[in-house]
């Protein structure tokens, strides 16, 4: 078999590069590995990458995802469709954001005060609206995580805050073309471009490389592949591992003189012979008092061999 495969470089294409829009070639490919690779790297961009949502909001007074919100004319169903458009790339794997204001009038993202280590990619898009007619405190939790996850299966979120729908994925758009090469006017190779449109808080490069990643990760472990043993083999090695321990002599297992002399003038020859008896018969025994018993015990433990088990 033939598996001597043309070297294939990776290039950003330079007429479509952007921060949130990025083309990617990889070529020469074998005819075939096109589709192959720009199928399954679509997947895990589109399903596997890392990214940030806001996950819960806490409102004094607000317990549930439908009600309106003291001093706002938004209300919690379009509060948290506003949240879910909140695009951030941070470090920490978790951090509550607060808001705290009274006066009337439109909030932006940009409003917001957000710790170190945030970058905030879509500013201008609307928060919140106040009325003006009390103060309104808005506390909610952004976190790292994959794809989408509904409200209900988040995990550790405090009883006071109202759990909202995370999507995680940076992705907004991926594609690809499969473009023949051809030399001499026969197709020998293949050229595979993505199109890869991100949200701005990580580069379709970076993307693509992450992706490449996962797929290398995943597709090493074949590498190591073993097969899994039958039934049979399992009890046959159980067996050639408990014929090995029941060859062990009495005097490799470095008992005391006293314990070893006690158990070679009862004909006690290893530890086949050993586990036979029960600890009573090994109490009748002449000259094994608790001391040596104890020992034997603690040595049979090791080897995680039972009196009586026979």
């Amino acid at each position: 078999m033939n598996l001597q495969f043309r070297e294939f470089e990776v290039l950003m294409d330079p007429e479509q590069k952007s921060k949130k829009n990025e083309s990617v070639m990889i070529k020469p490919l074998e005819v075939g590995f096109g589709n192959t690779l720009g199928n399954v790297l679509r997947r895990v961009l589109i399903s596997s990458m890392p990214g940030v949502a806001a996950v819960a909001f806490k409102i004094d007074g607000v317990n549930n995802p439908f009600m309106s919100i003291p001093g706002s004319s938004t209300d919690t169903i379009e509060l948290a469709n506003n949240l879910r458009s909140l695009k951030i790339a941070m470090d920490k794997r978790e951090e509550v954001i607060t808001f705290k204001a009274k006066k009337e009038g439109e909030y932006f993202f940009s409003d917001l005060q957000l710790p170190e280590g945030i970058n905030l990619v879509n500013p201008e898009d609307k928060f919140i609206t106040l009325t003006g007619e009390r103060e309104v405190e808005v506390k909610f939790i952004i976190r790292k995580g994959r794809g989408a996850i509904e409200a209900s299966e988040h995990q550790d979120i405090p009883e006071e805050y109202v759990p909202i729908d995370g999507y995680f994925s940076p992705i907004e758009k991926v594609g690809y073309q499969v473009k023949p090469i051809l030399e001499e006017e026969e197709v020998t190779h293949e050229m595979l471009t993505l199109n890869v449109e991100t949200d701005g808080t990580i580069t379709a490069e970076e993307s693509v490389k992450i992706a490449a990643k996962v797929l290398e990760e995943h597709f090493g472990k074949f590498a190591d592949m073993k097969v899994e043993k039958t039934e049979l083999e399992i009890f046959e090695e159980q067996e050639k591992l408990r014929e090995s321990i029941d060859n062990t002599t009495i005097e490799e297992l470095e008992l005391s003189v006293r314990s070893t002399n006690a158990l070679r003038g009862a004909g006690i020859r290893n530890v086949g012979e050993l586990r036979k008896l029960t600890e009573t018969e090994l109490m009748d025994i002449k000259n094994m008092g608790k001391k040596s018993i104890g020992e034997v015990l603690t040595v049979l433990e090791r080897l995680d061999v039972q009196l009586g088990d026979y």
